[in-house]
């Protein structure tokens, strides 16, 4: 559909029915910003056949993966890959990394924050709900939340430098 003056949009599900969109620019570009807080920073594929939902992703749009870097390849994310440049991937994409049985392929959006732990208390003020508190990770301090409406996010503080 075209949103005037702007682009246009389609969202669509991928072979394992995970629901993605795509945009198509003609004035406003998408992100302009990015790795700050408050700002996109990953995208994350999980998907019930991860090798389907590759396969559909590099037809489609040309993804290319890599493997994880060896010192975090020891994960229990054995067919995880990134996609993007090389040296800064936009995303993964891979098996179901952690989430309850049942639950569909999908993708999750992470955005960058200063401080986890104040923005899940925000989060929450504001009427979201914490579904994986925030943790330290090899990669930061993360969190996944959905808004008021159920729409599931996560949240990511990088690592101290």
């Amino acid at each position: 559909m075209d949103i005037p003056d702007n682009g246009r949009m389609l969202i669509a599900a991928d072979p394992t029915g995970g629901v993605f969109g795509v945009w198509q620019q003609t004035g406003m570009i998408g992100l302009a910003v990015t790795d700050e807080p408050g700002s996109f920073v990953w995208d994350d594929g999980r998907f019930t056949d991860p090798a389907t939902a590759k396969r559909f992703y590099a037809d489609v749009f040309g993804f290319r993966y890599s493997p994880l870097p060896p010192e975090v390849a020891d994960l229990e994310v054995a067919d995880y890959e990134t996609f993007g440049d090389h040296e800064r991937p936009g995303g993964g994409v891979g098996g179901m990394v952690g989430s309850p049985p049942g639950t569909p392929s999908h993708w999750l959006v992470y955005f960058s924050v200063a401080d986890a732990d104040a923005a899940v208390a925000a989060a929450g003020d504001g009427g979201g709900t914490v579904l994986v508190p925030a943790d330290d990770t090899p990669f930061g301090r993360i969190a996944v939340l959905a808004d008021p409406f159920g729409a599931t996010f996560a949240l990511i503080q990088p690592p101290s430098q």
